[in-house]
């Protein structure tokens, strides 16, 4: 494989919240022996690139109510954006969106929610 093409996947990899599901195909992308494997399914390829995408969207919302970083939630100190510094409330939050996130478990009554009882 092109060198710069491997760097620029190994950085976009970097980027991304489920990284670990995109290892293997960068590993199989890099071996010698690559063009003799068979190439991933690429509706299966599309499908996890949404998936990845939808699970960033849900992580960023969350991040933003909670007013942590959006990548890492304050958890990685090699993040490029926070540096591990962006922990929930280190920059605002929307208070009114954890409550109405929180109110059913914290107060289940009012939700209609009956606790579990075993797990």
């Amino acid at each position: 494989m092109n060198p710069q093409l491997q760097q620029l996947m190994s950085q976009w990899l970097a980027q991304q919240p489920n990284a670990e599901q995109w290892a293997p195909l960068l590993q199989s992308l890099t071996t010698p022996a690559a063009e003799a494997q068979p190439q991933p399914d690429p509706g299966q390829l599309r499908r996890l690139k949404l998936q990845a995408q939808r699970q960033a969207r849900i992580i960023a919302s969350v991040a933003d109510a909670l007013g942590a970083c959006q990548r890492c939630i304050g958890l990685d100190p090699a993040c490029p954006l926070c540096g591990g510094h962006g922990h929930p409330g280190s920059h605002g939050g929307d208070p009114a969106v954890v409550r109405r996130w929180l109110a059913p478990v914290l107060v289940p009554e009012r939700s209609g929610i009956q606790p579990a009882t075993s797990c």
